[in-house]
């Protein structure tokens, strides 16, 4: 994120953790889990289809395109049923906070990507369908296999000893 101000590119994040009981894991998985963010607007692809040797040939962001200033500011609102009061964090970090990238594409572009990720052809080709008045294609995507389709595969092909007839 641009910070008009300076010209240093910053994230701020204020997330509710419970009790932080080890505050270099918690500090860890935030670090970790605002990265992820980047790579899925930008550039993280699990297509089922593509092959890749190692995790980078996935596009899991490089140090070099991750914000050097992070902020994390933790509330600490204690969980009942918790240990020591506590919760899961790593899930705060990474859910939803792509929309904040995508929506910076749209801010600067005036057009929204709906096919992550957002890389730069991606944006062009939108951006110039948006010119000639058409609106952006996109493919649905890959977030993983279909409920649906997975229990029926799962039907096909039980698991077990045959049923008893």
């Amino acid at each position: 994120m641009e910070d008009i101000h300076n010209g240093r590119e910053r994230y701020l994040t204020v997330a509710d953790v419970g009790v932080v009981g080890n505050l270099l894991a918690v500090e860890g998985q935030g670090y970790g889990g605002l990265s992820h963010r980047f790579g899925f607007a930008l550039s993280e692809d699990y297509h089922p289809d593509n092959k890749y040797g190692n995790i980078a040939g996935c596009g899991v962001p490089q140090i070099d395109a991750i914000p050097d200033d992070f902020n994390l500011i933790f509330i600490e609102n204690p969980r009942p049923d918790g240990p020591h009061g506590s919760c899961g964090c790593s899930e705060c970090f990474q859910s939803s906070g792509h929309m904040a990238v995508i929506n910076a594409i749209t801010n600067a572009t005036g057009v929204r990507v709906y096919d992550l990720p957002a890389t730069p052809d991606k944006v062009k080709a939108a951006w110039e369908a948006a010119q000639k008045g058409e609106a952006a294609v996109s493919e649905k995507y890959f977030l993983g296999s279909d409920f649906e389709e997975e229990l029926a595969l799962i039907r096909e092909n039980p698991i077990g000893p045959p049923p008893e007839e």
